[in-house]
């Protein structure tokens, strides 16, 4: 047997507790074991410490945390699989963490102060301006994403958008259509003219009244400019997080404004103009709302971008 290098003696409500380099001995009123040298191990907490069962993790005793204590494990041979959070190490990891957690708020603070304080002072570009960001945004980041022009789904949306877009002006834009491979059902109007229309939509969409309904929505948010100034008050938000994170301009921009969200205000009217679209082209203005009684999911993320 190996000459003791280390023993210590503790007591809790339930009974002595013996470490030595042989193991660890409990003798209590109801309970008597001893777990050898190499069956458990320490892990020190921020404020207790446990002996722990290396196989069977219900055997465990239960010590209060003391300098002492935790000097006498961490010096001994004892804790063969020693696992443990020390009090310099949980500051340390409290003082990280609290950084962290500083950090997130400041950025999503100055994330929602930016589109406050652009909400309130931002004036939007002119029709040019609008027109040449479309252009660019279109070739950093739609072009990546969309249909190819001559595929059947495309041609044949186009085709039957030509029974709005025909009888309506659509000056100064002109209207793009897109299809994009998503699981989702949905639509997005993006600056400058361009329309883009999720597969899943058209797939569920029942009646050409249903896809033309939310075509002149959204052509009459174009035609509003909400897309552009929406844009124009995320801009410094999508420059913010390029400097901050080596993003890409374009993607950012692009990925805000598919999940741009409209004032009430913005609806209202978007809806208005809809129904003159409708009207001028002798377009049934029921197919929208069919598509939303049928489709509950739709409806729900369609509102979460126009509420």
């Amino acid at each position: 047997m190996n000459e003791l290098k280390h023993i210590a003696k503790f007591n809790n409500e339930l009974g002595n507790i013996t470490i030595s380099n042989e193991g660890v001995r409990f003798e209590g009123a109801i309970h008597n074991f001893t777990w050898d040298e190499f069956s458990f191990h320490a892990v020190i907490t921020k404020d207790k410490i446990i002996i722990q069962h290396l196989t069977d993790d219900k055997k465990k005793i239960y010590l209060e945390y003391t300098s002492q204590l935790v000097e006498f494990i961490k010096s001994s041979d004892l804790s063969c699989s020693e696992s443990y959070v020390s009090r310099s190490g949980l500051k340390e990891y409290k003082r990280v963490a609290f950084y962290f957690v500083a950090f997130f708020l400041i950025v999503t603070g100055s994330f929602q102060a930016i589109r406050y304080v652009s909400s309130k002072y931002v004036t939007i570009g002119s029709i040019q301006e609008e027109i040449e960001f479309s252009k660019t945004l279109y070739d950093e980041y739609l072009e990546s994403k969309v249909l190819p022009g001559d595929d059947s789904r495309v041609l044949k949306l186009k085709l039957l958008a030509n029974i709005l877009l025909d009888k309506v002006n659509t000056e100064p834009f002109k209207i793009n259509l897109y299809i994009i491979e998503e699981d989702f059902a949905n639509a997005f109007a993006y600056p400058g003219g361009n329309i883009v229309f999720t597969t899943k939509f058209l797939q569920e969409a029942k009646t050409p009244e249903e896809v033309l309904g939310v075509l002149a929505h959204e052509l009459a948010h174009i035609k509003l400019r909400h897309p552009y100034r929406r844009m124009e008050q995320e801009k410094y938000v999508s420059a913010f997080r390029t400097i901050f994170f080596a993003e890409s301009f374009f993607t950012n921009m692009g990925e805000v404004i598919s999940g741009l969200t409209y004032s009430r205000k913005d609806e209202k009217n978007a809806d208005e103009q809809a129904l003159e679209y409708l009207k001028k082209a002798k377009i049934s203005a029921s197919g929208i709302a069919n598509f939303f009684e049928r489709r509950d999911d739709f409806e729900i993320k369609w509102l979460s971008t126009h509420p």
